[in-house]
């Protein structure tokens, strides 16, 4: 019997074959202790903390990967380093974040959004860097109220910005807003939803707490006319340009600009006194508008440079326009348009030198006062029963007083070098106007 013995067949080879690998990426760190939430570490998108509607409790996720649910008691603060991730708080309606919210940013171009239409008990700062952008209650429909202080800083300026308040609905800060090193910071929309600030606002551009370095930044700084603050604005850029506009309320407002080009437009309402305080090389350009209602006085402080005044409009002071120029000597022509509502209120104007020319418009009870260097000076009043007084500082000058309205009493104190021309175009049945020399000089 004969066997055949065959060879096997190989194997054929195995083929090769790529598993995907499990997804290692490392989720946000979290500490959570004493009702304390922080969130640092790497993160792979947007930051995200969002409170339910029903527990209160606020849960976290990176990039929309759920990294936990706490029970926040004692505030919230996110670590991003200088990470290009954004971050958002959401704070539920009808509840409340219990403490402060903080987030330390580094200088990326991070967006940092504060929404909602609950509370935040504490405060909210943003330690944020030259790209940082906040947006508190910026989404319509929200609105979110911080019952502490608001803290901005932006270390350097120059491509960051803030953000408050939407086109629907109400923001409310308790406390105050502070705007360190922030190039562009916009309060309110026009015609939107009311944004109140029950406490101060400064803005300024220091770097950093306790530093003494100023960021050298342009800032561009608007109140809309849906604006409050109830305190005082304080707006200070001592080394770059600025354009400031005004179309809220506020308390009292002070503003101080460098030697930049700068434009100022105020055109809101301001319960106290106003005050501007420009550079000593600047071109400035401002403007008192036609919806400025100022319950004190308005102060021009021009330490020189070239400054236009826009006063043509019909604006309402109950204090006094002082515009103290000493230090401009440049050719000045402009129309003071407005009302002095105040018995006693008063227009005190002082020029260094250069020809100036200033029409005034309406009745101011309390009376004008110039003073210029030498040039060829001519105040024209248009309103009634005004009291004039001009007081020289230079020999070689011309004076001008123009007046179409009765009951103007002109006096000059000074020793005219030159000319003084009296023109009276008396329109009421008795004139009763009256000019008074106390200097020396010619009248035709």
């Amino acid at each position: 019997m004969r066997f055949l013995s065959r060879t096997p067949k190989a194997a054929p080879p195995a083929r090769l074959q790529l598993e995907p690998l499990e997804d290692r990426a490392v989720p946000a760190n979290i500490s959570f202790q004493n009702g304390t939430l922080v969130v640092f570490g790497t993160f792979h998108g947007t930051l995200s903390v969002s409170q339910s509607a029903v527990t209160g409790n606020f849960t976290v996720t990176d990039n929309g990967v759920n990294n936990g649910t706490f029970p926040v008691s004692n505030g919230v603060t996110v670590n991003l380093g200088n990470q290009l991730r954004n971050v958002a708080l959401n704070v539920a309606s009808g509840k409340s974040l219990s403490g402060d919210f903080t987030v330390n940013a580094g200088n990326q171009n991070t967006m940092v959004n504060v929404d909602g239409a609950g509370k935040i008990l504490g405060g909210v700062t943003v330690n944020g860097g030259f790209g940082t952008k906040v947006n508190l209650d910026a989404l319509a429909g929200d609105s979110v109220t911080v019952l502490g202080n608001v803290n901005v800083w932006g270390t350097l300026g120059n491509n960051n910005a803030v953000t408050i308040g939407n086109t629907t609905t109400a923001a409310s800060l308790s406390g105050n807003l502070n705007v360190h090193a922030v190039k562009t910071i916009t309060l309110g929309t026009p015609g939107g939803g009311a944004v109140s600030v029950h406490g101060s606002v400064l803005v300024d551009m220091q770097q950093a707490p306790n530093s003494p370095a100023n960021a050298d930044s342009p800032l561009f700084l608007t109140f809309n006319n849906s604006s409050t603050v109830r305190g005082k604005t304080t707006v200070t850029n001592p080394s770059n340009d600025s354009t400031l506009a005004f179309r809220g309320t506020t308390g009292e407002l002070a503003l101080t600009t460098g030697n930049g080009s700068n434009s100022i437009d105020l055109n809101g309402t301001v319960n106290g006194n106003t005050t501007y305080t420009t550079g000593t090389g600047a071109t400035n350009a401002v403007t008192l508008d036609t919806s400025l209602l100022n319950t004190g006085n308005v102060t021009l402080n021009v330490l020189g440079g070239q400054t236009t005044y826009d006063f043509s409009h019909s604006f309402h002071i109950g204090g006094n326009l002082v515009v103290s120029a000493a230090a401009d000597n440049n050719n000045n022509t402009f129309t003071v348009g407005g009302f002095f509502t105040g018995p006693t209120s008063n227009a005190q104007v002082t020029f260094g030198g250069g020809d100036i020319s200033i029409i005034f418009t309406h009745s101011i009870l309390g009376g004008i006062t110039f003073q210029a260097g030498g040039g060829n000076n001519t105040i024209e009043v248009l309103g009634a029963s005004t009291p004039f007084t001009f007081n020289g500082s230079a020999l070689n000058q011309n004076l001008g007083l123009i007046t179409n309205k009765d009951f103007n009493n002109f006096k000059v104190n000074t020793l005219l070098g030159g000319n003084l021309s009296l023109a009276v175009f008396a329109f009421g049945p008795t004139g009763g106007n009256s000019l008074t020399l106390n200097g020396m000089g010619s009248v035709s």
